[in-house]
């Protein structure tokens, strides 16, 4: 497979293989199960909206807002499904010893910053 997308990307295949390394993978077999998986998440996940590109130009500002809520309901559940106790502990625990925490924030999450 990594030369059928090589071809495509006119580039080598070990062009592709070291793309796949570099950005955390193995190699290009892991980057493809890693691949499926998240396609497999998505199919599963915003069932009846599109998270790139959740409006129409049409749609009314109600129709909007109810989207809205339920990308973020979608979003939410996500967070929960993949938190994990231990991970949040200790950066819970990091941040309790940490001499100084900066927050970078711009636009309306500027308050809750």
């Amino acid at each position: 497979m990594p030369r059928y997308i090589a071809e495509k990307l006119f580039t080598a295949p070990s062009t592709i293989v070291r793309l796949c390394q570099k950005i955390g993978f193995q190699g290009y077999n892991q980057f493809r199960e890693a691949y499926l998986q998240e396609q497999v998440y998505l199919s599963k996940h915003f069932d009846h909206l599109d998270p790139n590109n959740p409006f129409d130009f049409q749609d009314k500002s109600m129709v909007i807002a109810n989207k809205m809520g339920a990308l973020y309901h979608e979003i939410i559940e996500d967070v929960l499904a993949l938190l994990d106790h231990d991970h949040l502990q200790s950066a819970i625990r990091l941040l309790e010893e940490a001499d100084f925490i900066y927050i970078f924030s711009l636009g309306v999450q500027l308050d809750i910053a």
